[in-house]
């Protein structure tokens, strides 16, 4: 399976028909354990890390490194796993802005290890 996570705004694609930006979501199981490491703390600007949501996904990191636009009729029959919580989409956000800027951002949220509450089905 394939997963990726959609990154335009949804007042974006309320004008845009053509594009959605999307990036390659990976499992952390492929990367040696003291590259996980490195993610699961964030210390890696291009990876925002993802805990397991249970049966559904295990532990994974979005790969801000690959990231493409897609017409929206290529998404149409894909399927949703997940949706975010307003906190998720800040944390997902803060971490796209560490990565497109990278500047070191002190935000609660930052660290997912600490707040696993962020995805929904762990409130």
């Amino acid at each position: 399976m394939i997963a990726g996570i959609v990154l335009s705004h949804s007042c974006e694609m309320d004008k845009d028909f053509k594009h959605r930006i999307v990036a390659l979501i990976r499992p952390l199981g492929n990367v040696p354990s003291e590259g996980q490491e490195i993610i699961r703390a964030n210390d890696n600007f291009s990876a925002c890390y993802l805990p397991a949501f249970g049966e559904i996904m295990g532990e994974s990191y979005v790969d801000f490194s690959r990231i493409t636009t897609l017409h929206p009729d290529f998404l149409q029959n894909a399927e949703r796993i997940v949706s975010l919580t307003d906190k998720a989409v800040k944390y997902i956000q803060t971490q796209f802005f560490r990565y497109l800027s990278c500047v070191e951002v002190y935000w609660p949220c930052t660290n997912l290890t600490a707040k696993p509450a962020i995805l929904r089905g762990y409130e």
